[in-house]
Protein backbone atom coordinates (compact mmCIF):
# COMPACT_ATOMS: atom_id res chain seq x y z
CA UNK A 1 0.00 0.00 0.00
CA UNK A 2 1.14 3.49 -0.81
CA UNK A 3 1.85 4.68 2.77
CA UNK A 4 3.50 1.50 4.03
CA UNK A 5 6.46 2.40 6.24
CA UNK A 6 5.27 5.96 6.99
CA UNK A 7 4.41 7.31 10.43
CA UNK A 8 2.91 10.77 10.97
CA UNK A 9 3.49 12.03 14.49
CA UNK A 10 1.50 15.22 15.04
CA UNK A 11 1.29 17.66 17.91
CA UNK A 12 -2.30 18.19 19.07
CA UNK A 13 -3.02 21.76 20.23
CA UNK A 14 -2.26 24.31 17.54
CA UNK A 15 -1.49 21.61 14.98
CA UNK A 16 -4.10 18.86 14.69
CA UNK A 17 -6.59 20.71 16.89
CA UNK A 18 -8.20 23.79 15.33
CA UNK A 19 -9.03 27.09 16.99
CA UNK A 20 -12.07 27.10 19.24
CA UNK A 21 -11.61 23.50 20.30
CA UNK A 22 -12.61 22.05 16.94
CA UNK A 23 -11.48 18.78 15.38
CA UNK A 24 -11.19 19.15 11.61
CA UNK A 25 -13.31 16.54 9.82
CA UNK A 26 -11.11 17.05 6.77
CA UNK A 27 -8.06 16.10 8.85
CA UNK A 28 -9.90 13.08 10.25
CA UNK A 29 -10.93 11.85 6.79
CA UNK A 30 -7.36 12.27 5.58
CA UNK A 31 -6.00 10.34 8.57
CA UNK A 32 -8.42 7.47 7.93
CA UNK A 33 -7.38 7.42 4.26
CA UNK A 34 -3.71 7.44 5.28
CA UNK A 35 -4.27 4.57 7.72
CA UNK A 36 -6.40 2.55 5.28
CA UNK A 37 -3.51 2.74 2.83
CA UNK A 38 -0.82 1.46 5.16
CA UNK A 39 0.20 4.56 7.12
CA UNK A 40 0.56 4.87 10.87
CA UNK A 41 -0.73 8.00 12.61
CA UNK A 42 -0.32 9.17 16.18
CA UNK A 43 -0.33 12.22 18.43
CA UNK A 44 2.59 13.71 20.39
CA UNK A 45 1.15 15.97 23.06
CA UNK A 46 1.72 17.58 26.42
CA UNK A 47 -1.66 16.20 27.50
CA UNK A 48 -2.49 12.82 29.00
CA UNK A 49 -3.03 9.71 26.86
CA UNK A 50 -6.59 9.53 28.18
CA UNK A 51 -7.26 12.96 26.70
CA UNK A 52 -6.16 11.79 23.26
CA UNK A 53 -8.31 8.68 23.51
CA UNK A 54 -11.37 10.82 24.24
CA UNK A 55 -11.98 11.88 20.64
CA UNK A 56 -14.05 9.37 18.63
CA UNK A 57 -13.49 11.36 15.43
CA UNK A 58 -10.07 9.80 14.91
CA UNK A 59 -8.02 6.90 16.22
CA UNK A 60 -4.28 6.48 16.50
CA UNK A 61 -2.87 3.27 15.06
CA UNK A 62 0.57 3.79 16.58
CA UNK A 63 1.68 4.37 20.19
CA UNK A 64 0.79 7.79 21.62
CA UNK A 65 3.49 10.18 22.87
CA UNK A 66 1.99 11.91 25.91
CA UNK A 67 2.83 14.26 28.78
CA UNK A 68 5.30 16.21 26.63
CA UNK A 69 7.33 13.17 25.64
CA UNK A 70 7.74 11.62 29.07
CA UNK A 71 5.67 8.55 28.23
CA UNK A 72 4.71 6.44 25.23
CA UNK A 73 1.45 4.52 25.58
CA UNK A 74 -0.35 1.83 23.64
CA UNK A 75 -3.09 3.60 21.70
CA UNK A 76 -5.75 1.02 22.61
CA UNK A 77 -4.95 -0.04 26.16
CA UNK A 78 -3.05 2.96 27.50
CA UNK A 79 -0.29 0.64 28.73
CA UNK A 80 3.04 2.42 29.25
CA UNK A 81 5.50 1.20 26.64
CA UNK A 82 8.25 3.63 27.67
CA UNK A 83 8.54 6.35 30.29
CA UNK A 84 10.98 8.90 31.71
CA UNK A 85 10.07 9.96 35.24
CA UNK A 86 11.13 12.78 37.51
CA UNK A 87 13.82 12.08 40.15
CA UNK A 88 13.26 12.21 43.91
CA UNK A 89 14.89 15.66 43.89
CA UNK A 90 11.96 17.10 41.90
CA UNK A 91 10.31 18.27 45.12
CA UNK A 92 13.34 20.39 46.04
CA UNK A 93 13.41 21.79 42.51
CA UNK A 94 9.78 22.86 42.78
CA UNK A 95 10.40 24.42 46.18
CA UNK A 96 13.19 26.57 44.79
CA UNK A 97 11.21 27.51 41.71
CA UNK A 98 8.21 28.44 43.87
CA UNK A 99 10.32 31.11 45.56
CA UNK A 100 10.75 32.94 42.26
CA UNK A 101 8.71 36.15 42.23
CA UNK A 102 7.13 35.03 38.94
CA UNK A 103 5.76 31.62 40.01
CA UNK A 104 1.95 31.71 40.19
CA UNK A 105 0.84 28.12 39.64
CA UNK A 106 2.55 24.75 39.42
CA UNK A 107 0.97 21.65 37.92
CA UNK A 108 2.53 18.27 38.66
CA UNK A 109 1.84 15.44 36.21
CA UNK A 110 1.31 12.34 38.33
CA UNK A 111 1.35 8.56 37.80
CA UNK A 112 -1.98 8.77 35.99
CA UNK A 113 -0.88 11.53 33.65
CA UNK A 114 -3.08 14.07 35.43
CA UNK A 115 -2.16 17.57 36.59
CA UNK A 116 -2.25 18.57 40.27
CA UNK A 117 -2.32 22.28 41.10
CA UNK A 118 -0.21 24.31 43.53
CA UNK A 119 -0.55 28.02 44.30
CA UNK A 120 1.62 30.11 46.69
CA UNK A 121 -0.89 30.09 49.57
CA UNK A 122 -0.51 26.28 49.77
CA UNK A 123 3.00 26.43 51.28
CA UNK A 124 5.94 24.55 49.80
CA UNK A 125 5.14 22.46 46.73
CA UNK A 126 7.09 19.47 48.06
CA UNK A 127 4.79 19.29 51.10
CA UNK A 128 1.65 19.93 49.07
CA UNK A 129 2.48 17.26 46.51
CA UNK A 130 3.82 14.71 49.06
CA UNK A 131 0.57 12.75 48.88
CA UNK A 132 0.65 12.47 45.08
CA UNK A 133 1.62 8.93 44.04
CA UNK A 134 4.81 8.45 42.08
CA UNK A 135 6.07 8.20 39.45
CA UNK A 136 5.87 11.84 38.47
CA UNK A 137 6.44 12.82 34.87
CA UNK A 138 6.69 16.57 34.38
CA UNK A 139 6.18 19.91 36.09
CA UNK A 140 4.33 22.77 34.42
CA UNK A 141 4.75 26.37 35.62
CA UNK A 142 1.95 28.76 34.65
CA UNK A 143 2.33 32.53 35.08
CA UNK A 144 1.65 35.74 33.19
CA UNK A 145 2.87 35.95 29.63
CA UNK A 146 5.23 38.78 30.65
CA UNK A 147 6.82 36.73 33.44
CA UNK A 148 7.14 33.50 31.47
CA UNK A 149 10.50 34.34 29.78
CA UNK A 150 11.95 35.33 33.19
CA UNK A 151 10.85 32.11 34.83
CA UNK A 152 12.06 30.07 31.86
CA UNK A 153 15.50 31.71 32.02
CA UNK A 154 15.71 31.11 35.79
CA UNK A 155 14.79 27.44 35.35
CA UNK A 156 17.33 26.99 32.58
CA UNK A 157 20.10 28.64 34.62
CA UNK A 158 19.48 26.69 37.81
CA UNK A 159 18.14 23.35 36.58
CA UNK A 160 19.10 23.06 32.92
CA UNK A 161 21.79 20.51 33.76
CA UNK A 162 19.20 18.00 34.95
CA UNK A 163 15.95 19.00 33.28
CA UNK A 164 14.77 19.87 29.79
CA UNK A 165 13.13 23.30 29.95
CA UNK A 166 10.72 24.40 27.27
CA UNK A 167 7.48 26.26 26.67
CA UNK A 168 4.33 24.39 25.68
CA UNK A 169 2.16 27.51 25.31
CA UNK A 170 2.73 31.25 25.82
CA UNK A 171 2.27 31.12 29.62
CA UNK A 172 3.51 27.58 30.28
CA UNK A 173 7.06 26.46 31.09
CA UNK A 174 7.62 22.73 31.46
CA UNK A 175 10.44 20.84 33.15
CA UNK A 176 11.00 17.14 32.51
CA UNK A 177 14.04 14.97 32.91
CA UNK A 178 16.83 15.21 30.33
CA UNK A 179 16.56 12.39 27.82
CA UNK A 180 12.81 12.82 27.51
CA UNK A 181 10.75 15.00 25.19
CA UNK A 182 8.79 14.57 21.99
CA UNK A 183 11.84 14.32 19.76
CA UNK A 184 13.63 11.90 22.04
CA UNK A 185 10.54 9.67 21.87
CA UNK A 186 11.05 9.22 18.13
CA UNK A 187 14.06 6.97 18.80
CA UNK A 188 11.82 4.84 21.00
CA UNK A 189 9.13 4.80 18.30
CA UNK A 190 11.64 3.41 15.82
CA UNK A 191 12.36 0.62 18.29
CA UNK A 192 8.68 -0.06 18.91
CA UNK A 193 7.76 0.11 15.20
CA UNK A 194 10.70 -1.35 13.26
CA UNK A 195 8.63 -1.47 10.09
CA UNK A 196 8.51 2.35 9.97
CA UNK A 197 10.99 3.81 7.47
CA UNK A 198 9.94 7.47 7.43
CA UNK A 199 8.69 9.51 10.39
CA UNK A 200 6.91 12.77 9.64
CA UNK A 201 6.88 15.12 12.65
CA UNK A 202 4.47 18.08 12.76
CA UNK A 203 4.21 20.83 15.36
CA UNK A 204 3.74 24.47 16.21
CA UNK A 205 5.41 25.39 19.51
CA UNK A 206 8.74 25.34 21.34
CA UNK A 207 8.13 21.91 22.88
CA UNK A 208 7.72 20.59 19.30
CA UNK A 209 11.17 21.70 18.20
CA UNK A 210 12.86 18.37 18.95
CA UNK A 211 10.00 16.48 17.31
CA UNK A 212 10.33 18.49 14.12
CA UNK A 213 14.13 18.41 14.12
CA UNK A 214 14.50 14.68 14.78
CA UNK A 215 11.84 13.50 12.32
CA UNK A 216 12.85 12.33 8.85
CA UNK A 217 10.52 15.00 7.47
CA UNK A 218 9.90 17.85 9.89
CA UNK A 219 6.89 20.10 9.32
CA UNK A 220 5.88 23.30 11.07
CA UNK A 221 2.39 24.64 10.57
CA UNK A 222 2.17 28.20 9.31
CA UNK A 223 0.92 29.42 12.71
CA UNK A 224 4.02 27.96 14.41
CA UNK A 225 6.41 30.03 16.50
CA UNK A 226 9.70 31.08 14.84
CA UNK A 227 11.69 28.51 16.83
CA UNK A 228 9.66 25.66 15.31
CA UNK A 229 9.79 27.07 11.80
CA UNK A 230 13.55 27.52 12.03
CA UNK A 231 14.20 23.78 12.41
CA UNK A 232 11.50 22.58 9.99
CA UNK A 233 12.25 21.00 6.64
CA UNK A 234 8.91 22.27 5.38
CA UNK A 235 6.20 24.77 6.30
CA UNK A 236 2.60 23.81 5.67
CA UNK A 237 -0.69 25.69 6.07
CA UNK A 238 -2.13 26.89 9.38
CA UNK A 239 -3.80 24.38 11.67
CA UNK A 240 -7.20 25.91 10.89
CA UNK A 241 -6.65 25.13 7.21
CA UNK A 242 -6.50 21.35 7.78
CA UNK A 243 -2.71 21.06 7.95
CA UNK A 244 -2.55 17.28 8.42
CA UNK A 245 -4.75 16.70 5.39
CA UNK A 246 -2.48 18.95 3.31
CA UNK A 247 0.59 17.04 4.49
CA UNK A 248 -0.95 13.69 3.57
CA UNK A 249 -1.83 15.05 0.13
CA UNK A 250 1.75 16.22 -0.37
CA UNK A 251 3.18 12.88 0.76
CA UNK A 252 0.96 10.96 -1.63
CA UNK A 253 1.92 13.22 -4.51
CA UNK A 254 5.62 12.74 -3.78
CA UNK A 255 5.32 8.99 -3.49
CA UNK A 256 3.29 8.63 -6.67
CA UNK A 257 5.72 10.83 -8.54
CA UNK A 258 8.68 8.84 -7.21
CA UNK A 259 10.07 11.78 -5.20
CA UNK A 260 12.54 11.49 -2.36
CA UNK A 261 11.33 11.04 1.21
CA UNK A 262 12.99 14.28 2.30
Amino acid sequence: MIFDGYLICSDFDGTFFCSGGRISEENCRAVRYFQDNGGRFTIATGRSPEFVAGFPQFQCNAPVIACNGTMICDAETGKRLWEATLPESAGAMMDEMSRCPWAQRIYLCDAYGQGNEWTPEMGLPSAHFAKIPRPWYKVLFHQTIEDTPRLQAYAQEHFGGEYAVDRSYPMGVELHILGSGKGECLAQMRRLLPEVRVIVGVGDYENDVTLIRMADIGYAVDNAVPEAKAVADRITVKNDDHAIARIIEALEKEIREGGKDK
